[in-house]
């Protein structure tokens, strides 16, 4: 990952690029992985024509998760807005199943939580129940550290919708 963010990273997603295709049926992960990587370390104009390269949607992908990853940071909403999107595509990749879970760690503190949080209800497929289920968890844990009683009083207001689990991390917010 370092390589992607150093003062050689273009040329490190140059090399990415030129890689050979895979053998057929072999495994994709690793170029998944270093998209990913690239991704995340790209700015914005870099990252249009470095996915514009990616000869897989895969690594294409990956590449949109982890520049996402990375402006969760500054722009939280246009970061989850392209994630859930991306999901709608049903590309599975490495990172699809953790990419909700890990852009909500990367929450900053002053994120609007009751916005993403309708995001999140509105954009999610069935499919996707648990992974939304887990993104939603820690979501209320980082709600909960800026604001206790608004994620608490969110939960309890639709008990049809949220398991009564949700309020566990409000509780663990408080308790330290």
């Amino acid at each position: 990952k370092d390589l992607f963010h150093s003062p050689r990273a273009a040329e490190a997603r140059s090399l990415l690029v030129g890689l050979p295709d895979k053998r057929p049926g072999a495994p994709n992960g690793y170029r998944e992985e270093w998209s990913y990587a690239a991704g995340s370390g790209c700015s914005e104009q870099e990252f249009e024509s470095f996915v514009s390269q990616l000869k897989s949607k895969g690594c294409s992908q990956e590449a949109l998760f982890g520049r996402n990853e990375a402006l969760m940071r500054e722009d939280p909403m246009t970061a989850l807005a392209s994630t859930l999107q991306a999901m709608k595509e049903n590309v599975d990749t490495r990172s699809r199943s953790s990419i909700l879970s890990t852009e909500m760690m990367n929450l900053p503190a002053n994120a609007n939580c009751e916005e993403i949080e309708k995001m999140i209800s509105s954009s999610a497929s069935p499919k996707d129940k648990s992974l939304v289920d887990s993104c939603r968890f820690i979501l209320f844990g980082k709600w909960a550290e800026s604001d206790p009683a608004g994620a608490a009083n969110h939960i309890m207001a639709e008990p049809e919708k949220y398991k009564p689990d949700f309020i566990f991390p409000i509780a663990e917010a408080v308790a330290d």
